[in-house]
């Protein structure tokens, strides 16, 4: 996007802000993060998906593989290498700091509590929602726990 698509002429409605940082976290961590050796696939899970959930108080409903859990999977092919492009891009700016990047390892499905809500088969050249409903849902903290403890 070139900056005078983004320059609305008011505050409140310019395209600004450094936008699809959630949605390339996956693809760059890999890329950058386990293919170049610096941090174990082991470790990169743990990071993204254990310790949030610690720290928000919502472990092991969420952040684990378990009974009693929620069935929250994103199933990611390693070797998929694809070049970041605007196609790819689900974030309402349209745009992201990695267009023109080339990426490996990328998310191919998402499953929300049992339910596949994306996918991205071989060949196909985005990803695809394939349940748009709304389907978040409270989980409370547990009682007492610190956000951030000391």
């Amino acid at each position: 996007m070139s900056r005078e698509e983004m320059d609305k002429g008011n505050v409140w409605e310019t395209s600004s802000g450094f936008p699809s940082r959630v949605e390339s976290y996956l693809p760059v961590m890999l890329t950058e993060g386990v293919h170049k050796g610096k941090i174990s696939l082991e470790k990169l899970v743990q990071l993204c998906c254990e310790n949030p959930a610690k720290i928000f108080g919502l472990y092991p409903k969420k952040g684990a593989i378990g009974i009693g859990s929620d069935a929250d999977f994103v199933m990611v092919d390693l070797q998929r290498t694809l070049k970041v492009n605007r196609d790819m891009i689900y974030s309402s700016a349209g745009w992201s700091i990695w267009e023109g990047t080339e990426l490996k390892g990328w998310p191919v499905m998402t499953i929300l509590r049992g339910r596949t809500i994306m996918e991205w088969p071989e060949g196909a050249p985005h990803a695809t929602i394939t349940d748009d409903k709304a389907l978040g849902q409270y989980v409370p903290r547990k009682r007492g726990h610190q956000l951030y403890p000391i």
